[in-house]
């Protein structure tokens, strides 16, 4: 019998997972919460599914007999795919993990507890106020950003502390619980590194150098892949 694998997103970012389950000759069953979306018209099946209504979403894995879960390109639905894969023996990330990779304070906590160099940064949360005594150990320029929020959204560079009061009120806005971050600033071009991790062994696939309007908000406009580094810095 052929599998059926849940794709969360039928969007634009997630017509590659749907046509390549098509090519392993695997079922789509794909929720969204556009009814439009346009992944609708080559999935196997679709379902217009609120993005947060995991009552709906265990339902229809139950009633397709789902045998695995995947997305792409969206961070929204992690927590969600988190639990459904907990109840129903998924293989996926931990709840734990998720939370980790989807609140910034909690991954850059991770990665001072292990050594794992970062740029340095507090949190302010829903009520405390931001004044100039906040950040005497930061030096100017700094980054603004949501606790939790992803695609660049509500990320500002401040280049003087009048700024903050400016664009603060947009990025606790992208926040769920309107905290914030305000990190060091580190100069120099933005890579990222794309990489499976399986069975505790983590695969490095990509190489990619972002092109980024420019700031004090910054928005990824393009990729150079894979990027143009020398032998050195890639080892």
């Amino acid at each position: 019998m052929k599998k059926l694998i849940l794709i969360f997103g039928g969007g634009l970012g997630q017509l590659t997972l749907i046509r390549a389950a098509k090519q392993l000759g695997v079922i789509s069953v794909v929720i969204d919460p556009n009814p439009d979306a346009p992944g609708r018209v080559i999935a196997d099946f679709f379902y217009c599914v609120d993005g947060n209504d995991y009552k709906k979403t265990k339902q229809i894995a139950i009633k397709h007999n789902i045998n695995g879960i995947v997305t792409g390109q969206m961070e929204k639905p992690l927590k969600i795919m988190a639990r459904l894969a907990v109840e129903m023996g998924y293989i996926f990330h931990s709840p734990e993990v998720v939370e980790k990779c989807t609140n910034k304070y909690i991954m850059k906590s991770a990665f001072q507890t292990n050594n794992i160099p970062c740029a340095q940064g507090k949190l302010f949360k829903q009520n405390e106020t931001i004044n100039p005594d906040s950040l005497i150990d930061m030096t100017l320029p700094v980054i603004l950003k949501p606790l939790d929020s992803f695609s660049s959204q509500g990320v500002y560079k401040i280049n003087k502390f009048e700024e903050i009061k400016d664009f603060i009120p947009e990025t606790r806005s992208f926040s769920s619980d309107n905290s914030v971050l305000i990190e060091e600033f580190i100069e120099g071009p933005e890579y990222s590194i794309e990489s499976v991790t399986y069975n505790k062994k983590t695969t490095i696939v990509q190489y990619t150098q972002k092109i980024i309007t420019p700031f004090p908000n910054t928005v990824e406009m393009g990729h150079v892949q894979p990027a143009k580094l020398e032998n050195e810095r890639v080892s």
